[in-house]
This record gives C-alpha cells, structure tokens and sequence, in this order.
C-alpha cells in the first residue's frame, strides 16, 4: 500500500466536542456574541480540526506548491505560464504576497517544485519534487495520469509529514 492510500485511512472526521467547547468559550468572552464575524468560525474549525479548545499555533508554516498547467493553452488564465517561473523563486524570498502576509503572522514559508514546467534556477530556495514537466491541455485529454496525480498529491502528505515533525 502507497502513501497515498495509507493517509487516506487515517483520515478521520474533525472533533465536533472541541467545535463546540470552542464556541461556547468564544461565546463566553467579554464581547457581543458573534462580534468577531468569521474569525469566530475559524478559531472553531482549527479547535475541530487539532481537537483542542485552544490550540498552540505559535509555529506555523505555510506549504506552496508550484505547478504550470497545459489548460493555459486555451487563454483560460489569468497569467501566463511564464509567471510560474518567476513567482516560485520569490515565494521562497518571502518577495510575495503569501511571503509579506505569511512573515507577519510569523509563519515559515515552503515552496515545492511539483508540476512547473521548467527546471527551477540552481540558486532558487524552492524544494524540487517535480513529477511532470507541466500537466497536458485537459480540454484535450487527461491532464495527468493517475499515477502522476497519486504522486503530486503524495508529494503535498510528505512536505506536510516533514513540517510536522518539524514542530509546525
């Protein structure tokens, strides 16, 4: 059994006990119920998601996944391919949006190399795991193989794996 099939075993469903322990503590705080909009909603989902009311998020990392897409031959995005390679180094550099957003909230960047279609520059801080150079023009055929999407989406499990025995 691949990776891909062990980590969708162990997938189980968010903790709705830590859900509602969440709300009610939310909703306890000195301030109008529900005040905080959204927020509220997240602090929920992360105490579903880590199963704790409130959770150590002090170490975060934000994981990015660089790929360059054959769908682009039908004008269909909003940048060219050609962005690909010149963001994913940035990203790395934190000279990005993700980057300035990310350093505020004190959060390490990753960049991985999956699916771009030219090879990253020696000197880039980008992880390479390419698995295709560029998937193909689904408006013509399979954009990838199974195969190949088995082991991009094996690729995002071990960067998060990594992270997390990292401490994020």
């Amino acid at each position: 059994m691949g990776l891909y099939e062990e980590t969708l075993k162990k997938i189980t469903p968010v903790d709705e006990a830590a859900r509602k322990a969440s709300r009610d503590r939310i909703d306890v705080l000195l301030k109008p119920v529900g005040s905080l909009g959204v927020l509220e909603d997240i602090a929920e989902q992360v105490s579903a998601i880590t199963g704790e009311v409130i959770p150590d998020l002090s170490k975060k990392c934000v994981l990015t996944f660089a790929g360059d897409h054959g769908v682009c031959d039908e004008g269909v995005s909003a940048a060219p391919q050609v962005f690909t390679d010149i963001m994913t180094p940035m990203i790395a550099e934190y000279r990005t949006g993700v980057g300035v957003l990310s350093r505020v909230a004190g959060a390490d960047v990753y960049v991985y190399d999956v699916g771009m279609l030219h090879p990253l520059p020696a000197d880039c801080k980008a992880i390479d795991k390419n698995v295709k150079r560029g998937t193909d023009n689904m408006r013509k055929g399979p954009a990838m193989s199974r195969e190949e999407a088995v082991k991009a989406v094996e690729v995002g499990i071990e960067a998060a794996q990594e992270a997390i025995a990292k401490g994020y």
